[in-house]
């Protein structure tokens, strides 16, 4: 039992680092805090959070080259 606990806490710290790449914000940083907190909260926090604003602009110029 411990260890699909164990592999379900990185597992979560895996999707939180692939999250926060995807929304523009430190990978490694989610990462690691979800994995010390709690894989719930982090998820959470970076679906709430949203994307940061540079990454708002990256994705809008992307969809505007598509398209054009």
């Amino acid at each position: 039992m411990e260890l699909i606990t164990l592999i379900v806490w990185i597992l979560a710290g895996a999707a939180a680092y692939k999250m926060a790449e995807s929304r523009g914000r430190n990978e490694w940083g989610w990462a690691v805090g979800t994995v010390l907190l709690s894989p719930i909260v982090g998820l959470l926090l970076l679906l709430i959070l949203g994307d940061t604003k540079e990454m708002k602009v990256i994705k809008a110029k992307e969809l505007k080259d598509l398209i054009s």
